[in-house]
């Protein structure tokens, strides 16, 4: 539960700009950054495969993944578009920063930093393990559990997306 209250602390933390000033919207031509088909999800060579996708807290949707890459939170504080992500590995932050995920699965920050590591389905930040289960529940996010949840992930490529945003919201809080 500490773990659950601390996500959506991260989220709101996030979205208000607890790096930088946020001052922005992603533009509708951010969040396109990413043209995927409707039809079918695209897969990178970095194993992303882009979906619809939530990460709930509490059952209450969180974060909504989007199959164009644009990843908005929902329900904590309205609406908020917080970034876009490329197929491959990019990302454009609601206040126009750039990082990206590299071949290697580190993830650079704006600040030229390795934020994260993503090792096959496996989030490696700030000294947690997070892997999704069959169920769609996060392990190894926090001594407690608590109940954070992903609909929507189901393949590594999916997993692997979700866990990307997710090491974005825990590195945010550093």
């Amino acid at each position: 539960m500490k773990f659950a209250t601390t996500f959506v602390v991260a989220l709101a933390c996030a979205a208000c700009g607890s790096k930088a000033n946020n001052t922005q919207a992603t533009t509708p031509a951010a969040a396109a950054a990413a043209p995927v088909s409707s039809t079918s999800p695209a897969t990178s060579s970095l194993n992303l495969t882009f979906g619809e996708f939530q990460l709930l807290d509490e059952n209450k949707t969180g974060l909504a993944i989007h199959s164009n890459g644009a990843v908005n939170m929902v329900g904590v504080a309205g609406d908020a578009a917080m970034a876009a992500i490329t197929p491959d590995g990019k990302v454009k932050t609601s206040d126009g920063k750039d990082a990206s995920l590299g071949p290697d699965g580190n993830f650079t920050g704006p600040d030229g930093r390795v934020w994260f590591n993503l090792d096959g389905e496996t989030l490696n930040v700030a000294g947690k393990h997070v892997t999704i289960d069959a169920s769609g529940n996060l392990v190894g996010a926090s001594e407690g559990g608590g109940n954070l949840r992903v609909v929507g992930a189901k393949t590594v490529g999916e997993k692997r997306v979700v866990l990307m945003v997710l090491g974005l919201m825990i590195s945010a809080q550093d």
